[in-house]
């Protein structure tokens, strides 16, 4: 019981930790833009940046499709993929706090 109660307040925190991180990236998305000016690596965190949101989608493609034609094609797709997946793991925490709920619904 005991443990259950931890994963569940486990749960529960990275949920709530995800829905500020969403809420403080969209607040701050025009700072977001100033790392293109970066290169390759402000391309990887302009990815992260993008991709770790859950509800409100910043533009990170724009801004890859943008580089794409300023630096190597294939290094942007190498940086923002990385970056992507990287920052794709907040809907995986997202969807792992979620579950709790899932399972105690009746469908």
């Amino acid at each position: 019981m005991k443990s259950k109660l931890t994963l569940n307040l486990v749960r529960a925190l990275i949920l709530i930790s995800v829905l500020a991180l969403t809420v403080f990236l969209f607040i701050i998305r025009d700072q977001v833009k100033k790392l293109q000016g970066y290169g390759y690596v402000g391309i990887f965190l302009v990815s992260i940046v993008t991709n770790a949101t859950i509800i409100i989608p910043l533009p990170g493609v724009a801004v890859t499709y943008a580089m794409g034609s300023i630096f190597n094609p294939f290094g942007v797709g190498i940086a923002a993929g990385s970056g992507a997946a990287l920052g794709e793991l907040t809907g995986y925490m997202a969807g792992f706090s979620g579950q709790a709920v899932i399972e105690r619904a009746e469908r």
